[in-house]
């Protein structure tokens, strides 16, 4: 990817080295000092918004330097990535896992974090580390546009219209905001084994005082 950029030998370490370190340290300030402040829902619609002019932006720089001869493009063009890691590691990054830990049912949950893990992250993950080298070496800059028409098309209305704020929600009331019985019907009675704990919607009663 580097190299298609003019940026080869040890320089091309040096920058992978730092690209591969900007993430995490990206995701370390989020989680740090932001995810609780600005909730779920923000950070995924601002950041798939701002990861798609990046890498407009990159596919435009890329098509006026497809021999990676001029420098000054060069440099833009990595600087953008990198803007497209750090965005990511202030959004989809730590945002993703917690979201999905909070709205999956419990019954489920450790079943389904462990599925969207393995191929949510891990295979999709592995699929385009080994498609993108070719598809780079076969598309060049054009390659950036498949994820620009997938951000704009599917992921940005997905958040938008399907995805809800669960900032500062218990486990119990994000399942009843998704339409699941968190815990019976609450709290009108909750009911274990025959009536061993039962609990049911009463006034509280005092008795009269004679007059």
């Amino acid at each position: 990817m580097y190299e298609k950029l003019g940026i080869t030998g040890k320089t091309n370490l040096l920058v992978a080295g730092i690209y591969n370190c900007t993430g995490p340290l990206a995701n370390l300030f989020f989680i740090t000092f932001i995810s609780d402040r600005i909730g779920r829902k923000r950070p995924l619609i601002y950041g798939i918004i701002a990861i798609t002019i990046a890498l407009i932006l990159e596919s435009a720089i890329n098509s006026q330097n497809v021999d990676g001869t001029h420098r000054d493009l060069s440099i833009a063009g990595v600087a953008f990535l990198f803007c497209v890691t750090i965005i990511f590691s202030l959004s989809f990054g730590p945002v993703s896992w917690t979201y999905m830990s909070e709205v999956m049912p419990y019954q489920i949950r450790g079943k389904g974090c462990a599925f969207a893990t393995g191929v949510g992250n891990w295979l999709v993950s592995t699929f385009w580390n080994q498609v993108s080298p070719f598809a780079l070496e076969e598309l060049g800059w054009k390659f950036y546009f498949l994820f620009v028409a997938f951000n704009l098309v599917i992921t940005l209305p997905t958040l938008i219209f399907a995805f809800r704020e669960t900032k500062g929600l218990s486990l119990e009331e994000i399942d009843l905001m998704f339409g699941d019985r968190a815990l019976g019907n609450l709290p009108a009675d909750i009911e274990k084994d025959g009536g061993v704990i039962a609990v049911t919607n009463t006034h509280d009663e005092r008795p009269h005082q004679e007059l």
